[in-house]
């Protein structure tokens, strides 16, 4: 985590995404490699899915974005919500937000998944 309190952070993180949405400003970049592997023993079958920051090309002023979501919840959610997944090949990607939802009355987002962008 990068400083603060939990709900402290959830709540800068919140603010930087509505900032995104609405003014187009980017405060944050976070580039990830993913990497599939597959393998079998006698016991089974498996398959492993990764997604590693590469921290020199990322900027986090507030927290890397996959990063600091699976902090707040889990990283099966996390891994649940990037809705092109399945549809990426190996390789670098800009892990990105979509699908925002925005809470009328307080005016936070509320809900969101991510996309991840080949570089």
């Amino acid at each position: 985590m990068v400083g603060g309190t939990p709900s402290h952070q959830l709540e800068v993180v919140m603010v930087t995404l509505l900032d995104v949405i609405r003014h187009g400003k980017k405060t944050n970049k976070t580039i990830v490699r993913l990497k599939r592997s597959c393998w079998s023993d006698r016991n089974g079958v498996y398959q492993k899915t990764s997604l590693t920051v590469l921290k020199r090309q990322s900027s986090a002023d507030f927290g890397y974005v996959l990063i600091e979501d699976a902090d707040q919840s889990s990283a099966e959610d996390v891994i649940g919500s990037i809705v092109n997944l399945h549809e990426c090949d190996d390789g670098v990607y800009e892990a990105i937000y979509c699908d925002v939802s925005i809470d009328r009355e307080t005016g936070y987002a509320e809900d969101w998944n991510y996309k991840l962008i080949k570089l």
